[in-house]
């Protein structure tokens, strides 16, 4: 489930050198907004934040999708 997923970054990639921690503090604290905002404790955000998550979202894409692309490929980390 999404919320079990920061524990399984860090444990597959942070631990091993292949990812920031700070790439899952942005995934936890999205994904803590979203269910805030699901919820109705959030209703609005400001434009200058949804372009900071857009920013955020698209590197963490690229990155995971260049550690998919390293495992795809037979490599391991550390």
């Amino acid at each position: 489930s999404p919320e079990h997923i920061p524990a399984m970054l860090k444990e597959a990639f942070v631990d091993k050198g292949g990812l920031k921690m700070e790439m899952v503090h942005w995934y936890r604290d999205i994904f803590a907004l979203h269910k805030d905002i699901i919820h109705g404790h959030v209703q609005r955000v400001r434009g200058s934040d949804i372009d900071l998550w857009q920013q955020r979202a698209e590197q963490f894409l690229k990155k995971m999708t260049s550690l998919i692309d390293l495992l795809v490929e037979g490599h391991n980390f550390k």
